[in-house]
């Protein structure tokens, strides 16, 4: 629920930017005050100005992954792909998805690699995974995953609060 409220904040923020944007618009020359006119040259820059995005290769729109085997140490054929919710929120989902196959010579299942992403509306958030690991259990019908990530609450694009947090599950890959 608090990524709802905090959505909310940054979009009534927002309206109250463009709002100050008209004012300074019609009123270009008079005095507007100086909370205003600050306020009006910080979130301006703000839009600016965007932090490097590191869930992106540089140079390409291939997002991060992490890779746990060698593909040629795969049997062909034997390549799944599947992407599974962790973590949902009234406004978004926060998604884990993993390549997977069958080893040559003893037949389990191993991850190939994995990444992680979020879908939905992501307003005042800025969510970065940092490391995914991912192994098999012991039954070889279900992987364990952990994922560390970073969320930065952003206000009109500054850092307000920045929160590391652990994820771990188990999915079947029937």
């Amino acid at each position: 629920m608090f990524y709802l409220f905090w959505a909310l904040l940054n979009i009534g923020l927002l309206i109250y930017f463009l709002y100050l944007f008209t004012k300074v618009a019609g009123v270009l020359g008079n005095k507007i005050g100086r909370f205003p006119a600050y306020f009006f040259a910080l979130a301006l820059l703000s839009f600016v100005c965007h932090p490097y995005n590191n869930k992106v290769k540089p140079g390409t729109n291939e997002i991060k992954k992490w890779g746990f085997a060698v593909q040629d140490s795969l049997e062909q054929n034997s390549l799944f792909y599947k992407e599974v919710p962790f973590k949902t929120t009234p406004i978004s989902k926060y998604n884990i998805g993993f390549k997977y196959g069958t080893v040559k010579y003893s037949k389990k299942l191993v991850p190939l690699n994995a990444y992680s992403n979020v879908t939905g509306l992501v307003i005042g958030t800025d969510w970065t995974p940092n490391n995914i690991i991912m192994e098999p259990t012991g039954d070889g019908q279900k992987f364990h995953y952990i994922i560390n990530a970073t969320t930065e609450w952003r206000l009109l694009g500054f850092p307000v609060y920045t929160q590391n947090q652990d994820y771990t599950g188990t999915i079947s890959v029937n």
